[in-house]
């Protein structure tokens, strides 16, 4: 789209240039782009133009562009006599303006109308517009005006910038890079985004609601549990309550978001180290149902580094042994020193000593079970580097499996990549132990002594076999 000015512009241009140097300046004719855009592009940076040539065409364009900003003041001040006076004389607290000094107001002509503005409105709609965001995402937008929602154009905003330093107002650090970066809102945004949200973090409590701050507060205070020991429990508070907790969490909050979203390092792990302090803090000076102090349970010990019970104390037996036809009593003390090798013995000496035990134990009757078990081996669970691959209930059929195949546990684990250099011989470690019989005492042959025999020529019999 041709600008109208470009065109206004033109028709000087015909008016004032001899015909032979017109075709120097045709480019203003039909360009969408600004007159000293085309002026620097076509005229100042033409390297095929000779120098006297140069110096002639911008002498011819300097006359043609004195007349041309003559010519706009001259309308610019008619449009000004017959603008509309905006009927509006207080700024936007409702405060009159005509308690203000002059140097505090700035007119404003826009949309054919004149508005008056006290400059610290102006200020602040622009730092409203400057930080605008998407979350915690900078998204900066163009200032406008706050009586129509049309835009101010660069030229409003650059006539406030210089009002505001002929005045005693301090220039906002904000609206100071908004004029370094041309008035553009695309480079105030690429130039200064740690700037924005830094601004943006500190400014979150003001710029949104109450329910979204205590949402957020609330999943502040679940992340940090770990840490704090206290936990947010879900009930119903007052509104004073609820008023209070956001509050006073409030700063809280902006420290949290800084140890996560701030792009200066600095900043952020300081507020990392600083975050769980704050809230135990706020926690101590405040009292709030909602917070609830954490419980440590113990938890069970689930490894294998188990230490065994020490082994029980020697007991002492007597037995008394009733023969048929006469009647001898006969004291027998056993030794029981290791629980898991003197049952064999006792097993094997073939006395039955349940009806003897003072604390009224019974024993269970011999099973084939309690035979198979008795394999040579000085431990009856497992070896250490089994237990954590073999559960509980497979523990008995791995050691029915090593009783059934006579193995000890040098054969089980140990390497099978050996040829052995005599034959396998069926040595004592093979075989089950037997019970012996003691002549020199004067005992009666029980039916678990007659059982055992026969246990004992049956898997006799069978190594033999093999």
């Amino acid at each position: 789209m041709i600008q109208e000015g470009n065109k206004f512009f033109y028709n000087i241009i015909e008016k004032i240039i001899p015909q032979n140097l017109l075709h120097n300046f045709f480019f203003f004719k039909n360009s969408p782009f600004s007159i000293q855009k085309i002026f620097k592009r076509e005229i100042l940076c033409n390297v095929f133009l000779e120098e006297e040539e140069k110096k002639q065409i911008i002498n011819y364009y300097v006359k043609v562009k004195n007349i041309y900003n003559i010519l706009n003041r001259f309308v610019y001040n008619y449009k000004l006599k017959k603008a509309i006076d905006y009927d509006y004389h207080f700024d936007l607290f409702g405060t009159p303006l005509e308690k203000y000094n002059e140097n505090q107001l700035i007119n404003i002509f826009q949309n054919n109308t004149i508005y008056k503005f006290r400059i610290t409105d102006l200020l602040n709609i622009i730092h409203e517009s400057l930080i605008k965001c998407d979350g915690l995402f900078p998204e900066p937008k163009i200032p406008k005006n706050p009586y129509t929602n049309i835009n101010f154009s660069k030229h409003h905003l650059y006539n406030l910038f210089y009002k505001v330093n002929n005045s005693h107002i301090i220039t906002p650090t904000i609206f100071l890079l908004f004029y370094n970066s041309n008035f553009s809102i695309s480079d105030f945004a690429y130039k200064n985004y740690p700037f924005l949200k830094e601004l943006i973090i500190d400014e979150f409590p003001k710029n949104n609601t109450s329910s979204k701050l205590h949402y957020e507060i609330k999943c502040m205070c679940n992340e940090l549990k770990y840490k704090t020991m206290y936990k947010y429990i879900d009930i119903p508070l007052t509104p004073d309550q609820k008023a209070k907790f956001v509050k006073v969490f409030s700063p809280t909050l902006v420290t949290w978001f800084k140890s996560l979203y701030s792009p200066n390092p600095n900043i952020k792990d300081s507020s990392k180290n600083k975050i769980v302090g704050d809230i135990l803090k706020v926690i101590k000076d405040n009292e709030f149902p909602c917070l609830k102090k954490r419980i440590l349970r113990t938890r069970r010990d689930m490894s294998n580094n188990i230490i065994p019970p020490p082994p029980p104390p020697a007991i002492a037996f007597t037995n008394t042994t009733n023969t048929t036809n006469t009647t001898n009593t006969t004291n027998t003390v056993i030794e029981v020193n290791d629980p898991i090798n003197n049952s064999d013995n006792i097993e094997n000496i073939g006395i039955d000593i349940r009806p003897l035990l003072s604390n009224g134990t019974q024993i269970p009757p011999p099973t084939i079970n309690n035979v198979v078990r008795l394999y040579n081996s000085n431990v009856t669970s497992l070896p250490p580097l089994l237990r954590p691959l073999i559960r509980e209930s497979e523990e008995s059929i791995l050691i029915d499996i090593l009783n059934r195949e006579l193995l000890s546990e040098e054969d089980v684990f140990s390497s099978q990549d050996r040829i052995p250099r005599s034959p396998i011989q069926n040595t004592s470690q093979n075989r089950i132990i037997t019970p012996r019989t003691n002549t020199s005492q004067n005992r009666t042959i029980t039916p678990r002594t007659n059982y055992l025999n026969r246990m004992n020529t049956l898997f006799t019999t069978r190594n033999n076999r093999k």
